[in-house]
């Protein structure tokens, strides 16, 4: 693990570098403990990516995730390149796969968004935002240059449209490992939902082939959860025969360490006194189990003989 903050010197790509110690450790979830601006020599690391916004009305927050495509639903690629003149939905049904590039333990689950990182990337938030714009096919694409604010860099909160999104933490949580972990805020809710809507919402729904086509066959849903719901959701799914995360268990982790704690510590500073803490005790508590096989996807959002081509 990264040093403790309360054992080190405050870096000075912290947003708390101009504050007192004190104040570091009431707020030591926000901020970043590496450099995020710093050059990367390769693209051979990763990213777990974060997104929240507040509900303007109930002062909520609701945190972004896509679902993994759930096994035996996707037309792979390499079948459709093989027989180019056979109608895609008259494949077997034994050459249906999961999430392209995901390992089979995880199709079916949520999951926190990220991953590789892209060659282009120029650092590890360039390679975080374009993880961010691939797997929840953002359009337009965030830019991580121009509308990213990063507040202990950029000085002063910018006013109108032009940033999009606001890193409130990024941490390296095993400095042996290259694996970038990166907590955004969404400013505009309209937008946020937008992508995210609310996962009980059935009547804005963001998903289906069009999101597959769009995230290269690893997404086949976006949506927001609220604390409530990521506890409600992950309670329901662990009571099941046999039990199963309903979130992947990476997710899960990465949210009771840092993404949770990165957001009551944004709401407790900045939130105004309509501002929601998240009860991040409740995710903390949740139990996390093995990722050991899919998620046999079940509800609404699975009709039967569901199938991405």
């Amino acid at each position: 693990m990264v040093p403790s903050p309360f054992d080190a010197p405050l870096p000075k790509h912290s947003i708390f570098y101009d504050l007192q110690q004190d104040a570091w450790r009431k707020e030591a979830a926000v901020g970043a403990q590496f450099n995020v601006f710093a050059s990367v020599p390769n693209a051979n690391f990763q990213t777990a990516v974060y997104v929240f916004a507040v509900h303007p009305n109930t002062g909520v927050v609701h945190f972004a995730f896509g679902r993994k495509v759930p096994a035996n639903t996707r037309l792979p690629y390499g079948w459709k390149k093989a027989n180019p003149t056979r109608d895609p939905r008259t494949a077997p049904a034994s050459v249906l796969a999961g999430a392209a590039g995901t390992k089979a333990e995880y199709h079916g689950k949520w999951a926190s968004l990220g991953g590789g990182a892209d060659k282009a990337a120029s650092s590890a938030l360039e390679a975080a935002v374009i993880e961010l714009n691939d797997e929840a096919a953002i359009q337009p694409p965030f830019d991580a240059r121009r509308q990213v604010y990063v507040p202990w860099a950029k000085g002063s909160a910018p006013q109108g449209s032009s940033r999009r999104l606001v890193l409130v933490s990024a941490d390296q949580p095993d400095a042996r490992r290259r694996f970038y972990s990166f907590v955004f805020k969404m400013p505009d809710w309209n937008e946020f939902y937008s992508f995210f809507p609310h996962v009980n919402d059935r009547v804005n729904v963001r998903g289906g082939q069009q999101l597959v086509t769009a995230s290269h066959g690893e997404i086949d849903y976006s949506a927001s959860f609220t604390v409530a719901d990521i506890v409600d959701y992950q309670s329901k799914a662990l009571a099941e025969a046999p039990p199963v995360n309903f979130f992947t268990a990476y997710t899960l982790r990465t949210l009771q360490l840092l993404a949770a704690p990165a957001a009551e510590a944004d709401a407790r500073r900045f939130g105004g006194p309509g501002a929601v803490v998240p009860d991040t005790a409740a995710v903390r508590a949740l139990r996390v189990l093995q990722d050991t096989g899919p998620r046999t996807a079940t509800g609404w959002r699975n009709p039967p003989g569901m199938r991405y081509v």
